[in-house]
């Protein structure tokens, strides 16, 4: 019966490693399609073919699921199924030849020199928003890694002890990096550092009580500081991609450019490439903005 797999799946997916969020949301998805399954008189394994898959997908988009929600359930199903012919309960993988849906690539949004500048100005007034948004302008990494940062993965320099790099650890299937600090990050941080408040938490940013600072918290601090500055239509993770194609504006080169902000694949890094025409280079320098 397809109804016992769900626990299943679950403790196959713990045991490959999976992270408790992947695990609760890949249940999920299998739960609803089992449960389409069995809506079919289907209640074998074997019995599901590529055309049970289709009708799923199909009504998926019936009930106005977007495409990405609906290639993230495809992928549940080929890793289910991928483990259902590891196990040699089939002999065939029916959802290897289901196509994912195109999901539209949305223009990434880019700030202007002036709307950087702008932000910046907007948070001159909180040494630490400063250093967060100088950070995450400087180095491109996310704001969950920025959150994660401790006292411990900031390197200084021997002689004058100044920040001239961070470690982003290794988090579920994010490989661990190095990222060096231009002036910048580096000036932003050591201020920080002089009036961060006492407290036994590793994390390099907490609140005036001492406690690390959540990541939504985080987000709100810089959505108030795009209003206050004026800019509109904004989010966080857009200085990230700011950074990204600064960098490449300046020539660096993809592969570095793409260790540094964490892409799993270079493909990633290359859609940026749209924002620039500018040559590459064969090694990077991080770039003041």
């Amino acid at each position: 019966m397809i109804s016992q797999y769900k626990e299943k799946f679950k403790e196959e997916l713990l045991a490959l490693g999976r992270s408790q969020s992947t695990i609760q949301a890949y249940v999920k998805d299998l739960d609803q399609f089992l449960k389409f399954c069995r809506s079919q008189g289907i209640n074998k394994v074997d019995l599901i073919t590529d055309q049970t898959i289709l009708g799923f997908l199909k009504k998926l988009k019936t009930k106005r699921y977007a495409p990405k929600s609906i290639s993230r359930k495809l992928n549940t199903i080929r890793t289910f199924f991928s483990l259902r012919l590891k196990n040699g309960e089939i002999k065939k993988d029916p959802s290897k030849e289901v196509k994912h849906p195109r999901i539209p690539v949305k223009k990434i949004r880019v700030l202007t020199e002036t709307e950087y500048m702008a932000l910046r100005d907007a948070c001159r007034g909180n040494q630490r928003l400063y250093t967060i948004v100088e950070i995450l302008l400087q180095t491109g990494i996310k704001i969950g890694e920025l959150c994660r940062l401790t006292l411990a993965d900031v390197t200084k320099d021997p002689k004058t002890k100044t920040p001239i790099s961070i470690h982003i650890r290794e988090f579920q299937n994010n490989p661990a990096r190095d990222i060096p600090l231009n002036k910048r990050a580096a000036e932003a941080l050591e201020a920080y550092l002089k009036i961060r408040p006492k407290t036994n938490e590793a994390v390099i940013f907490v609140t005036a009580k001492g406690n690390p600072i959540p990541v939504r918290n985080v987000r709100l601090f810089i959505t108030r500081a795009f209003e206050k500055a004026g800019i509109k239509g904004a989010k966080v993770n857009d200085l990230r991609n700011t950074f990204i194609v600064h960098q490449i504006q300046k020539g660096a080169n993809l592969l570095a450019i793409s260790k540094v902000v964490g892409h799993k694949r270079l493909s990633t890094t290359e859609r940026y490439l749209k924002y620039t025409n500018q040559e590459k280079k064969e090694e990077i320098e991080i770039e003041e903005l």
